[in-house]
């Protein structure tokens, strides 16, 4: 647990001291507890919650106990050497099981976590300039149901001065809280610029079973389609039905035109249906090529008539997902929900979208229009600030599905790490084919910087 004491440490010592902290694996220097303390924070503390459940009960309160020590510590002082103190005591707090109960379908907290959020805020109370005091208010009402009021903390806290440098990653999705709409005008929202035409550059009869679905840029598609076909090729000996919906910047590039003609040259020795669907957006932001799935969704069902998995590219698949998903059943929408603990305390995680089953029935086609809309509605104009609105947007399309009545249209999907597989290693490996993007790594580049240099143009 080496990386919550250097965290801790980080956080209590005094600004200004130099003092040094192991960071993975080398020393760096703390003249600024903020830099050491938000570097450990988003890398090491936050994937701890994968290993919670098998974390020693002793250990579990031995961490907590010094995540409070250190919030005590330094609750009383203002600015920005000890913000992270509130949010590594409370995602400690917030990701443990037994702070939840079960209330019907979901998970709902106890009055003993509702009070110990309190309390970390009423230590923090000095703390005027620190954003994760209003975002986690925010949290506070919403996992006791109270959305409005929870999107309006949220929306205070994303106009804080220091919201930007200082929240961590997987908080950053309060930048889109807005007022939330009504059903009516939710259902009359429609985007300000109508979308792209879609381009269908193949489409051959497809084989009996669902469509596996995949939508990216055309940078995403030359690093991640053939290895995805490849996998799929593996595992599964029926023909299946695999679609990429291309974002192309340049409908002229030739690189895309020969990974294209690669790929359906493997499809077609192998049997695997391949549809091919493309739009050309020369602005597009990373932001849309997450987004525009949800946007296309509608239109891909009445395309295909059948189910469509969704699924994020940069994946491999381990076992055929087809039987796993047959034994649910695909007569409703599917998704990874996260009804409490780790992701279920903000809305725009509560849904991962890497990897939705959608449906062609009048709900499923309904969930999508909702779906659609929703995504519109949370867009912002500053691109950067839409990273998370393809999950906030299904938090969103599926609290109105609930107050439609039909709460029942998506359903859990449960079982998906037993064929799908994806991490940090395939992303590396897949963007290392794209020649400009290897040589920015070789120069020093991570892959994040490397991929947003290569989308630029």
């Amino acid at each position: 647990m080496t990386g919550w004491n250097d965290a801790f440490d980080a956080l209590a010592g005094p600004a200004g001291n130099g003092v040094a902290v192991q960071v993975g694996g080398g020393q760096k220097d703390a003249a600024n507890p903020l830099a050491v303390a938000r570097d450990i924070y988003g890398s090491r503390i936050v994937p701890l919650h994968d290993r919670h459940p098998e974390r020693p009960p002793q250990e579990q309160q031995a961490i907590e106990a010094r995540a409070l020590d250190v919030l005590r510590a330094v609750g009383g002082r203002d600015g920005p050497d000890h913000v992270y103190a509130l949010p590594a005591y409370l995602n400690l707090r917030l990701r443990n099981p037994d702070l939840w109960t079960r209330l019907g379908d979901r998970m709902i907290p106890t009055p003993r976590l509702n009070l110990m959020i309190t309390q970390a805020l009423d230590l923090t109370e000095p703390q005027k300039s620190n954003p994760y005091r209003p975002l986690f208010r925010g949290v506070l009402a919403h996992i006791n149901g109270k959305d409005e009021e929870a999107n309006r903390r949220f929306e205070t806290a994303a106009r804080m001065g220091g919201f930007a440098p200082i929240v961590t990653d997987c908080l950053r999705g309060a930048s889109l809280a807005r007022p939330l709409p009504g059903l009516t005008g939710l259902m009359q929202f429609e985007p300000v610029a109508p979308l792209a035409d879609i381009e269908c550059l193949a489409r051959p009869e497809p084989a009996p079973g669902p469509v596996l679905s995949f939508c990216g840029d055309s940078v995403y598609f030359r690093a991640f389609s053939l290895s995805i076909a490849e996998s799929l090729g593996q595992v599964r000996d029926d023909p299946v039905n695999l679609h990429f919906h291309i974002i192309a910047n340049d409908p002229d590039d030739a690189d895309l035109q020969r990974a294209i003609v690669v790929l359906r040259g493997f499809c077609a020795a192998r049997a695997q249906r391949l549809t091919l669907t493309t739009e050309c957006h020369p602005q597009a932001t990373r932001a849309y090529f997450a987004t525009a799935r949800f946007l296309r969704i509608g239109a891909f069902l009445k395309m295909f008539e059948r189910p469509i998995l969704m699924s994020d590219m940069d994946v491999s698949f381990t076992a055929d997902p087809v039987p796993v998903i047959a034994s649910q059943g695909f007569d409703s929408c599917r998704a990874v929900v996260s009804r409490g603990p780790f992701w279920g305390f903000i809305p725009w995680r509560q849904i991962w979208a890497g990897q939705i089953l959608f449906v062609p029935n009048d709900e499923g086609h309904l969930f999508a229009d909702i779906l659609r809309r929703a995504a519109c509605y949370l867009w912002r104009d500053e691109a950067h600030l839409n990273w998370w609105v393809d999950q906030y947007a299904l938090w969103l399309a599926h609290r109105t599905m609930g107050q439609l009545g039909l709460g029942h249209a998506l359903r859990d999907l449960t079982g998906y790490g037993d064929y799908i597989l994806s991490s940090e290693r395939i992303k590396i490996d897949g963007l290392r084919r794209i020649d400009a993007i290897a040589a920015a790594m070789e120069d020093g580049a991570d892959w994040h910087a490397a991929l947003v240099r290569s989308q630029a143009g």
